[in-house]
């Protein structure tokens, strides 16, 4: 569980299913514009891409939804994902950092493409 920052703002969570695969969920609200947007992820770990001494890093990549409710109908959205990162676990607490990019393309209402960017942190409940 932790936060993201950049573009999307908002709340993230992992939860691992193996060693080397997650499920990463994401939610965002606007309290101005009434719209919340949530993306959910299938995610790959590679953790043998980075090789530095004393430091666990893994490359990940993966693909899934994004969905955007907002009041007015027409701006709500449907959209796909495929995101690549790089995750970075503290050896001396539960706390990871990521980096992610993600090049969506919007399905409905409209078909477009955008990229999400992020950086975070997550505590890890192990």
């Amino acid at each position: 569980m932790g936060i993201a920052a950049i573009s999307p703002n908002g709340f993230i969570a992992k939860y691992w299913t193996t060693e080397t695969t997650a499920i990463d969920i994401f939610g965002e609200w606007s309290f101005n514009s009434n719209e919340y947007l949530m993306h959910g992820d299938i995610l790959v770990h590679d953790f043998n891409k980075f090789q530095l001494e004393d430091m666990r890093i893994a490359f990940y990549y993966g693909g899934g939804v994004r969905v955007k409710f907002a009041d007015k109908s027409d701006d709500s959205i449907v959209g796909i994902r495929i995101p690549f990162g790089v995750d970075y676990f503290l050896e001396e607490m539960p706390v990871d950092i990521f980096g992610e990019l993600a090049p969506r393309v919007n399905v409905y209402p409209d078909t477009n493409f955008g990229m999400d960017v992020m950086i975070g942190l997550r505590y890890r409940f192990i």
